[in-house]
């Protein structure tokens, strides 16, 4: 997934009708970045792309307090939306790979000193097996997961999305995280 290409054509929608040069304007900037933005040359840093999604309307402290769950403390004491309320390091997250032995990877949050750490899902595997080291991760203090083909792949995508929502958002155990499935 090209994220730094996600985010240009976020803007670029979020631009709609505006010429590159009055969304350049209206988002306070004295050159077309919207240009730099959509042709490539430049890709949209996080901090950028949240004030263009502010002044287009959008409820960023809402939109981010859906993705966390619970707002991280920087959340509450800034406005993500002003172009000093918010840098691209308060946005950073590792992505990891799984452990082959799901109990040690606090060592795994440990080391990532408070950036929140989204475990990726590593190979296809039974439900009851996701779901079970999903349960493990969090209990190992992860932030959050990133699957693909565990989802993407399934019989009942909608179903084990909402499985793995109910443990991340809800503390759903994994018998009825399974139920859900």
């Amino acid at each position: 997934v090209e994220f730094e290409r996600i985010a240009s054509e976020m803007l670029r929608a979020l631009r709609a009708h505006r010429s590159q040069v009055q969304w350049s304007r209206w988002l306070g900037y004295r050159s077309n970045v919207a240009y730099t933005w959509e042709s490539g040359r430049r890709w949209p840093t996080a901090a950028e792309t949240l004030r263009a999604a502010s002044r287009a309307g959008i409820d960023v402290r809402a939109a981010l307090a859906t993705f966390y769950g619970d707002p991280p403390a920087w959340l509450a004491e800034t406005a993500p939306e002003s172009p000093e309320g918010l840098d691209d390091d308060a946005l950073r997250v590792i992505k990891a790979d799984p452990t082959d032995d799901v109990s040690v990877y606090h060592q795994v949050v440990e080391t990532a000193g408070g950036v929140p750490v989204l475990v990726r899902g590593g190979g296809k595997v039974s439900d009851r097996v996701i779901l079970e080291r999903t349960a493990g991760l969090l209990e190992q203090g992860v932030h959050g997961i990133v699957y693909g083909r565990n989802v993407i792949q399934h019989d009942n995508p909608a179903g084990i999305t909402r499985a793995l929502m109910a443990m991340l958002h809800d503390g759903a155990s994994i018998d009825e995280a399974e139920a859900m499935v």
